[in-house]
């Protein structure tokens, strides 16, 4: 769980000077911390799922030199691709993607094993489940967005993105915080991290 502690501190403090520097009109766009954000959480979120999906030897190998190859084009993409000054749309829509595929690993593990009777009990459900529903909205807002910026897609004179994301942000640390009282509450819990 430690990870996902230092997940939400990054989100936060990304957030948080992101209002702050679009406020203070200290730039007038806020991409680089964004982009920022998904360089440094892409790894956590791998780590996170690594220690959660139970692989074999042979399946751990595979994810590690995947996981490389992933934090690695991501750097690639920040440092020579899209760069800092820009969104950074294919490193977003491919995390975002990669968090789908492995919350559904993810869930879909706990579902068919034996021991779990009550998965509504577990944290990594609740945290899993979270993580699929902000990471599908995501890919939706995040991917369209050039579609939504060009044709001014608005709602009360709002982009659509700025209604959609904190939606999502509300989703995403609620079942967070669930998550994390439930590992309170469990003495015995599905992952040995926890």
């Amino acid at each position: 769980m430690g990870a996902f502690l230092w997940i939400c501190l990054i989100g936060v403090c990304v957030d948080t000077l992101g209002k702050l520097v679009i406020e203070k009109n200290w730039m007038t766009e806020n991409y680089f911390l964004a982009n920022l954000y998904f360089v440094l959480t892409t790894p956590l979120f791998l780590y996170v799922f690594y220690q959660q999906l139970h692989m074999s030897e042979k399946q751990q190998r595979l994810y590690k030199a995947l996981s490389l190859l992933i934090v690695a084009g991501f750097l690639y993409n920040l440092l020579l691709g899209e760069g800092f000054n820009r969104l950074n749309i294919l490193t977003i829509v491919l995390q975002q993607f990669i968090n789908v595929l492995l919350s559904c690993m993810l869930l879909f593990n706990m579902a068919v094993r034996d021991d779990y009777f009550l998965l509504s009990r577990e944290p990594m459900f609740w945290i899993s489940a979270g993580i699929l529903i902000f990471s599908l909205g995501t890919l939706v807002s995040l991917g369209m967005s050039e579609f939504i910026r060009m044709n001014r897609i608005t709602i009360n004179n709002k982009n659509l993105y700025r209604i959609i994301m904190p939606v999502l942000n509300i989703i995403l640390y609620s079942s967070y915080i669930f998550g994390f009282i439930l590992c309170t509450q469990k003495k015995k819990s599905y992952s040995p991290s926890l």
